[in-house]
């Protein structure tokens, strides 16, 4: 066979010799509509009659000049969904690093039905492997028209699948500039938090103090907050006393409420001991906040200290600022005290300056209800 040019026709009857080899049409020569129609279904049948490999092979040589037209043959030849989506992949994948652009727009048209998500990657991680401004470019274009239909190029998809292959090309820089344009240009519509994420996540991760400036440094907006709760958290699960210190730090506007909750929410199912001693520590010297009202009901719903210690659990209750979640904590502690030692649960309430008298009376009936031998639901 030369080249893919030449196709030999095999004949499934028992005797019968093979005819000589046929040439395949010349699909790059002008043709009449019937002349074309023949070609493709000579051409067709010719690779429907190879094995699957010789079959991918030779679709890649016609790629090279056709693209299109080997990517509708392996969509047509190809046997099951698995081996039509891996030949399309493969072809498409050939066409991006010889020429993304083409491929982009083949890919970006809204009539093609064989566009995904996956075939975008594909393009996107041969662009920005060969030309990652042209990628950047595309993703700003798509920042532009704000798509936000959930389409493949939707403005999110776009930004979030083109940033993933920028920064999986080695790109960062370039990944951290663009982000810095985008979310700083008052003309651009908002990023997803993807965008954040993806560039703070390839940033140096042993610095997590200077991703988290890098963060603040934009404009205020739920999903640069959104990011910032993510390094929190990130961080948190390596140091948690240090992630804790970073987020006490932020400001209301940066979410600094959601962020300290969420890395101690973490910390205090992780090793309850460790989180519960650090924030007695921080209770005794820090004004009560939201956040702090957080964490001690953390420790309430998940720490071993409210059956194990429960006057410590108590004590830490006492310190909620707001008296409606205060009030909560103190319902949850007592009942389960109630149930291990309801003489020493009702002396603390007694004698409690934090609790008031109408609290008391609930408190004390829930007790003992607690402590009964066939208790009511609580």
């Amino acid at each position: 066979m030369a080249g893919s040019a030449i196709v030999c026709w095999s004949f499934l009857s028992g005797n019968n010799p093979a005819p000589p080899s046929q040439p395949l049409p010349d699909l790059a020569a002008p043709a009449t509509s019937t002349q074309q129609t023949a070609d493709d279904r000579q051409l067709s049948g010719s690779l429907r009659d190879k094995l699957p490999e010789d079959t991918l092979a030779d679709l890649k040589v016609l790629a090279r000049s056709q693209p299109e037209k080997a990517i509708e043959l392996a969509e047509s030849l190809g046997h099951t969904a698995a081996e039509k989506a891996a030949w399309i992949q493969a072809l498409v994948k050939q066409w991006a690093d010889r020429n993304p652009g083409n491929a982009w727009d083949w890919v970006a048209r809204p009539s093609n039905s064989l566009a995904n998500s996956s075939l975008l990657t594909v393009v996107m991680d041969s662009m920005a492997t060969s030309n990652p401004e042209m990628l950047i470019g595309k993703i700003t274009d798509a920042l532009v028209v704000d798509d936000k239909s959930g389409s493949l190029l939707a403005a999110q998809n776009v930004t979030t699948l083109g940033l993933q292959a920028v920064v999986k090309s080695g790109n960062i820089d370039l990944a951290k500039a663009a982000v810095e344009a985008w979310a700083n240009d008052p003309s651009k519509p908002k990023l997803g938090e993807a965008a954040y994420d993806i560039v703070a996540m390839a940033m140096d991760q042993k610095e997590p103090a200077t991703i988290g400036t890098w963060l603040r440094s934009f404009p205020a907006s739920p999903e640069r907050d959104g990011a910032i709760d993510s390094l929190a958290y990130t961080w948190g699960k390596t140091d948690p006393v240090a992630a804790l210190h970073w987020a006490q730090a932020l400001g209301p506007e940066e979410g600094q409420p959601n962020a300290v909750s969420r890395v101690f929410g973490e910390w205090i199912q992780d090793d309850p001991a460790k989180a519960t001693n650090w924030l007695e520590d921080y209770v005794a010297h820090a004004p009560s906040n939201i956040a702090s009202d957080e964490m001690i009901g953390s420790v309430v719903l998940f720490s071993p200290v409210t059956k194990n210690n429960p006057d410590e659990a108590a004590k830490l209750a006492d310190s909620v600022a707001d008296p409606d979640k205060r009030f909560t904590y103190q319902q949850q502690i007592f009942q389960a005290w109630g149930r291990s030692d309801a003489a020493a649960a009702m002396a603390y309430v007694q004698s409690s300056a934090t609790i008031s008298p109408e609290q008391k009376i609930v408190l004390t009936k829930e007790i003992q209800e607690a402590s009964s031998p066939n208790p009511s639901e609580q």
